[in-house]
């Protein structure tokens, strides 16, 4: 079974009117905060990140004031997500965007994977959300949502990928991804699945293959 993309696209976007989790960093539009923001939240629950993402921007909200901080400081302000290691990284590359890119995050994928800390994923989110590029971001949650449904090789990177791209409404890149987030993480998890009050869960293969 084949879904349609444009059906599932329409569920997904129907069901996440009434699901969408409001975090204080989905609302960021300036460049560094919102690389900030995907530095802390990688690997760790939105509603953490959320705790004290506001507080950090409001003390450290530019490059510049972030590079001269004391690093006890950015640990005290993000010990609740218990990697209190994020703050040097996150001080240095604030540092390196003061020095080497005049303050400015860049665009660029090579200058953006150069950051100490910054891979596909992250660089992929500064790309799409802070200058609007279509650009497939692909982390385990979005990777476990795509192959269930459309039945995708979870390892076959380049088919997500393109699927991804496929799928996004290029108006707004940032809505769909934050709705496959939010599937992942209320509907369609690791473990368990509550595949019974899924929105896409009779076009979903792999609830297809499990009530079969």
């Amino acid at each position: 079974m084949v879904p349609s993309k444009e059906k599932f696209v329409a569920k997904l976007l129907s069901w996440h009117k009434q699901h969408y989790q409001e975090f204080s960093f989905r609302n960021a539009s300036d460049p560094f905060h919102i690389l900030i923001s995907e530095m802390l939240l990688r690997q760790t629950r939105g509603q953490q990140v959320d705790k004290i993402f506001p507080r950090l921007i409001e003390l450290y909200p530019t490059p510049q004031v972030l590079a001269k901080a004391n690093i006890r400081d950015i640990e005290d302000i993000i010990k609740p997500l218990g990697m209190r290691g994020r703050a040097r990284q996150i001080i240095n590359v604030a540092r390196i965007i003061t020095e080497k890119f005049k303050g400015c995050v860049p665009n660029d994928w090579n200058s953006l994977l150069s950051l100490p800390g910054v891979g596909k994923y992250i660089a992929g989110c500064v790309k799409a959300f802070a200058f609007n590029e279509m650009v497939p971001l692909i982390d385990v949650n979005v990777k476990r949502v795509l192959s269930r449904v459309f039945g995708v090789n979870p390892k076959n990177e380049e088919a997500l990928c393109q699927l991804y791209l496929n799928l996004s409404p290029r108006q707004n890149i940032r809505k769909f991804h934050y709705a496959l987030l939010d599937l992942a993480a209320l509907v369609c998890k690791f473990k368990n699945p509550k595949c019974r009050t899924c929105p896409v869960r009779d076009i979903c293969d792999y609830a297809h293959k499990s009530s079969s």
